[in-house]
């Protein structure tokens, strides 16, 4: 028997219950923790480890400022308060910890959308396949990757809600829904997604009673259009915007359309949903030629899969916009987001609406199959999850799959920079090595802005060599010092609005007695990046210089 398009075993399933809701949580602690021994890694240096309105409990610098400071307009209060308290509570190991139990929310949340579909049973097993697939890796093993499990755990609450507020008219599910969506945005920007999944799921998720009741649209409307019209209002006052320019997405996050770029990265996504491997941080668009027929498959099977079980039609639906919706801004922003738009990260949310899908799809053979698929998920998210210890292991997983690539050149070389400092000769000239690489393969004339700030990077990271060299060596060997100032100059000529290029050129000048060069350059990093924890504490060291 089918009432409003949904299987009657939904219905008689809803009134059993699930008693088996501590396998959630006691999966995915067994898969991923490893992921909480990790420590910080890439940009978790710079937005958690030392980022001083966090170890400082600045809440009003939390609030206000973007999130990389003047080089990147992201405004993400909520994040940089989830960093803030990870941080707060047990360093890297707290954030790790954060982002487990956010995605551990998230997977209820994923198994009470999917029990309005199917029985408890199914429901489930799809929840533990959005918990256990391998993209997840990424959002669970890097701190700087919260972002996406909060948005998104924010844009699931927001989808219950709306079909809550549907079924009862209740003015409190209503603002839940609000609550939700303002969110979502305020932990990243793509989580302007929300708004039109919680859309769908008013028009598609079927009600306690299994059929999808009726209802004005004008309450729901009305209300996330003005939690949309606040978060813009506040994103213009915080980062100094018009707001004709971010309606527009004509300023840092611009939209820059181009086809067939787009429909690579679109691609590369969906291929990441069924084939997640290898476990790689950075990925590069597949060729156009296989995207549009990979594309031509995937929407011949859906629609095939539609038309042949016609009763849960809105099912389809309903997973086929979960899948899509969050990789739009990725597509339309890929120019802003930088070289290498296909990440894992981006996908956290697809995956829920993938799960369901694949949960939808019949499958021959005894019901155990669909477990032993899970099994296979889990052992790759459980291998996964040892890839971002440190700084270290990442580089030599990723200089495995990509040893050209002037991105992960400067990422290995800053992993072993630290070593370099510590005194280290071998470390040194091996980070002096990797940077030449690096820059020897960015092409001058290349002005894409991920490419302009790899190349400055590079040069910092020079700079920093030369002047450990200048440091270490004797007197009758050491480098001129206009060489060493000369080394921070460039890294600040490829991009001037860097702090940290700024601070080096301060350290640089301090070192080599020039008192006054070295405080301008300090005084104009905290310009550029008030909290600069090198430009601080280089002003601090010069105070006790005698003038």
């Amino acid at each position: 028997m089918v009432s409003g398009g949904i299987e009657e075993e939904h219905c008689t399933g809803t009134r059993r219950g699930d008693s088996r809701g501590w396998l959630i949580p006691v999966a995915l602690v067994l898969v991923f923790w490893p992921a909480l021994l990790g420590d910080y890694v890439g940009d978790d240096h710079r937005l958690i480890a030392n980022n001083v309105a966090l170890r400082e409990h600045d809440f009003a610098a939390m609030l206000t400022q973007p999130l990389f400071g003047i080089e990147v307009g992201y405004w993400r209060p909520v994040t940089v308060l989830g960093f803030w308290l990870g941080y707060t509570l047990a360093g890297a190991f707290g954030v790790h910890l954060l982002a487990l139990l956010a995605h551990v929310a998230a997977t209820f949340f994923v198994q009470k959308i999917a029990g309005r579909f199917v029985a408890p049973a199914m429901a489930r097993w799809i929840a533990l396949v959005f918990a256990l697939h391998p993209v997840q890796v990424e959002s669970l093993t890097w701190c700087a990757a919260l972002n996406d499990g909060l948005w998104s755990l924010a844009a699931l609450g927001a989808m219950l809600a709306a079909a809550r507020w549907r079924d009862s008219r209740g003015w409190w599910a209503l603002l839940a829904v609000g609550s939700w969506c303002l969110l979502a945005l305020l932990a990243k920007e793509t989580g302007a997604v929300a708004i039109p999944l919680a859309l769908a799921a008013a028009a598609w998720l079927p009600g306690t009673s299994g059929a999808i009741p009726r209802f004005r649209w004008w309450p729901l409307l009305t209300l996330l259009t003005m939690v949309f019209a606040a978060w813009l209002a506040a994103r213009a006052w915080v980062l100094s915007e018009p707001l004709g320019i971010v309606l527009s997405g004509l300023g840092e996050n611009r939209c820059d359309f181009d086809p067939a770029r787009a429909t690579s990265i679109l691609h590369g996504q969906l291929v990441l949903l069924v084939w997640p491997f290898p476990l790689i941080p950075l990925r590069i668009p597949a060729p156009v030629g296989a995207v549009v027929v990979s594309l031509m498959i995937a929407l011949g099977i859906a629609a095939c899969a539609a038309i042949w079980r016609r009763r849960t039609s809105s099912r389809w639906l309903f997973g086929l916009v979960v899948v899509l919706l969050p990789i739009a801004p990725v597509a339309l922003h890929h120019e802003t987001i930088g070289l290498y738009p296909i990440a894992d990260r981006y996908l956290y949310l697809s995956v829920a609406g993938f799960a369901l899908l694949v949960g939808s799809l019949p499958m021959p053979g005894p019901a155990w199959l669909r477990w032993i698929l899970l099994g296979a998920m889990a052992v790759g998210s459980f291998r996964g999850s040892f890839l971002r210890q440190d700084d270290d292991t990442l580089a030599v997983h990723s200089l495995e799959y990509l040893p050209q690539d002037p991105a992960i050149l400067v990422m290995a070389a800053d992993a072993r920079l630290g070593a370099a400092f510590d005194g280290d000769p071998f470390a040194l000239l091996r980070c002096e090595r990797l940077y030449r690489r690096a820059l020897a393969r960015i092409e001058t004339a290349d002005e894409r802005e991920q490419r302009k700030r790899t190349r400055a990077t590079a040069q910092l990271g020079l700079a920093w060599c030369r002047l450990l060299r200048w440091s270490a060596a004797d007197r009758a060997e050491k480098p001129p010092a206009s060489e060493v100032l000369d080394a921070f100059r460039a890294a600040i000529e490829c991009d001037p609005r860097d702090p940290a290029a700024w601070a080096g050129l301060g350290v640089a000048s301090g070192e080599l007695g020039r008192i006054k060069a070295a405080r301008a350059a300090f005084e104009h990093a905290l310009e550029l990046e008030p909290h600069n924890a090198a430009a601080r504490r280089g002003l601090r060291r010069l105070e006790s210089v005698p003038k």
